[in-house]
């Protein structure tokens, strides 16, 4: 996946591409809304990465999106807040949208793509849908405009926003960028189709395009849960792990080059009883981890 991003005055966006040049897939996410927390640090890297090393993340500028050496391209973002510390039973809530961006057009005059782009929208927040126009055809279109059609109950234009777009002219194969704030009108949720209408002239005569976009109206928030014990459990476990391979690579490296007389039946005794108890260890903490993980959520709920 290759990745963009795009500043406006009221929201930042980032896109994510399967191909820039002819793309078959393309992701959108919005990293700020009104009245949530900006994020202090965005990373792009591969899933599997982020996967291995959920908090301590060690950056490492022009390494490849692949799983692995010759595993299939898999990119991923994550984005840090700067929550600081958490006093007991203290809330700190962040929202994000991020999803697939539509392609869906009702073809006319099979000159004009329109390709849509937008969050889900949460009650009384202003969101942003974009639209990227790109001229499709061998000729030059004029007087190219774009309107923003709302359903009559749902959704409304955000203050001082045009339905009418005005993009003047398409030379042959190029694309611009527009879009519209919209927000709620009323509060209710549900699904609600807009559409994107574009017109223009070839040679003195009318094209006409238009395309949809169906939006979930709901509110998305996330409470983010007190799993520091846990984490620590886990560190446990880990370095149990390491121990134990450490530990057995110098039993191995003793048997191989055969260190009989520094390595006696005492010292091997005395290794496989710690490793017997690391094992015994991981086990135990592995019972415990779910049963800390609803206390920290029952705690959360008090």
């Amino acid at each position: 996946m290759k990745t963009a991003s795009k500043k406006r005055k009221d929201v930042f966006l980032v896109y994510s591409y399967d191909d820039l040049e002819k793309p078959s897939v393309i992701a959108q996410g919005t990293l700020r809304l009104p009245g949530s927390p900006v994020p202090s640090m965005l990373i792009f890297a591969s899933w599997e990465r982020f996967n291995k090393y959920l908090w301590d993340f060690s950056i490492k500028s022009g390494r490849s999106f692949r799983r692995s050496v010759i595993g299939p391209l898999d990119s991923a973002l994550a984005m840090y807040w700067p929550i600081g510390k958490l006093k007991p039973n203290e809330n700190y809530t962040i929202k994000t949208y991020y999803g697939l961006m539509a392609k869906e057009a009702i073809p006319t005059s099979k000159v004009i793509q329109i390709t849509l782009g937008g969050p889900s929208v949460t009650t009384g927040e202003a969101v942003k849908v974009t639209a990227n126009i790109k001229n499709t055809s061998k000729y030059e279109i004029k007087n190219v405009k774009a309107e923003m059609i709302l359903p009559p109950d749902g959704l409304k234009l955000n203050f001082n926003e045009n339905s009418f777009k005005n993009l003047a002219t398409l030379k042959k194969e190029e694309s611009k960028d527009t879009g519209w704030s919209i927000i709620p009108s009323k509060t209710k949720t549900g699904s609600m189709t807009i559409r994107v209408k574009v017109t223009g002239t070839i040679k003195d005569k009318e094209v006409i395009e238009i395309a949809e976009k169906v939006i979930e109206y709901k509110e998305v928030t996330y409470t983010l849960y007190d799993f520091s014990y846990i984490n620590r459990l886990i560190n446990r476990v880990n370095q149990n792990k390491e121990n134990n391979n450490n530990k057995l690579n110098d039993v191995n490296r003793a048997i191989s080059e055969k260190l009989d007389a520094v390595y006696s039946q005492e010292n091997r005794n005395t290794d496989r009883e710690a490793i017997d108890e690391r094992i015994k260890d991981s086990q135990k903490i592995k019972e415990e981890i779910p049963k800390a993980v609803n206390s920290a959520i029952k705690n959360e709920k008090k």
